[in-house]
């Protein structure tokens, strides 16, 4: 969306209404939508749930990691974020926890296979 990107707050939020609008025609469209996306603050998720409200279902799943494989990973270059270990605690700083149902996951290295497993279980897939 965004030719560089600065992390403001109306640039995120122009991302997640962006969201918002996929996930409306996904709705619409009878069809299943994956939204990766921080949803660091309640407000923002509260605008995702009213949108499937009588419509469809949501679920969240809480991807965290220790935070040295966190600052390793962001120090590698992205198609599609730029973001580094700065924009990562500063998004962190901001965080409000989840009082929606939800999954919780560790990410490591290697366990990709049953981080997917949980979350076909989780999705009863």
């Amino acid at each position: 969306m965004f030719e560089k990107r600065n992390y403001t707050t109306d640039e995120k939020m122009a991302v997640y209404d962006e969201m918002i609008k996929q996930l409306r025609e996904a709705v619409t469209q009878n069809q299943n939508l994956v939204i990766d996306a921080t949803f660091y603050k309640k407000a923002i998720r509260e605008k995702f749930v009213a949108e499937v409200t009588n419509r469809g279902s949501l679920h969240f799943i809480e991807v965290s990691a220790d935070e040295s494989l966190v600052k390793e990973r962001l120090k590698r270059p992205r198609k599609d974020s730029e973001a580094d270990f700065e924009v990562y605690q500063k998004i962190k700083k901001q965080w409000e926890p989840l009082d929606e149902d939800h999954l919780v996951l560790l990410s490591t290295d290697d366990n990709i296979s049953e981080m997917l497993k949980k979350t076909a279980h989780h999705l009863q897939l």
